[in-house]
């Protein structure tokens, strides 16, 4: 499905022309709306959700690990917290970034879903059965 996703951005241009045109429009990125697609590429709109992340609340996207940085840059602005980008790999285990902006530290939720990285860039790993808990707006670590 990610192939999918990113095949029509074999060329560095197209995608650094791609976000560019998302990040200057006030009509994406909005919580809960799909964002716009690129003209006949075969992906689905996302969409953002609120996220409870240990009684932390940010926003939440399903977005292959290629944009996360850029992705999570804009979120995170939105959410004045944090931004959490996943993706499921091929043997179903589910990938989370994590980004922030400077006045935010999100390593403190990574640690504890036995992650790490850094104090705004930061991930962790969980398994699929989780997955229906993030998405129904709460995360809390076991």
């Amino acid at each position: 499905m990610w192939k999918t996703a990113t095949s029509g951005f074999g060329n560095t241009h197209r995608a650094r022309v791609f976000w560019r045109r998302l990040t200057w429009n006030p009509l994406t990125l909005r919580v809960g709306k799909p964002l716009p697609t690129w003209k006949a590429q075969p992906w689905r709109p996302i969409s953002t959700v609120v996220l409870t992340f240990n009684g932390v609340t940010g926003l939440m996207v399903n977005v292959p690990s290629a944009f996360h940085s850029l992705v999570g840059d804009i979120l995170a602005k939105k959410s004045g917290t944090f931004a959490l980008l996943w993706t499921v790999d091929k043997s179903g285990v589910v990938k989370c970034g994590l980004r922030s902006r400077r006045d935010y530290s999100c390593i403190a939720l990574a640690e504890s879903m036995g992650g790490g990285g850094h104090a705004q860039a930061c991930g962790f790993k969980m398994p699929r059965d989780r997955l229906l808990e993030m998405l129904g707006g709460t995360l809390t670590a076991v």
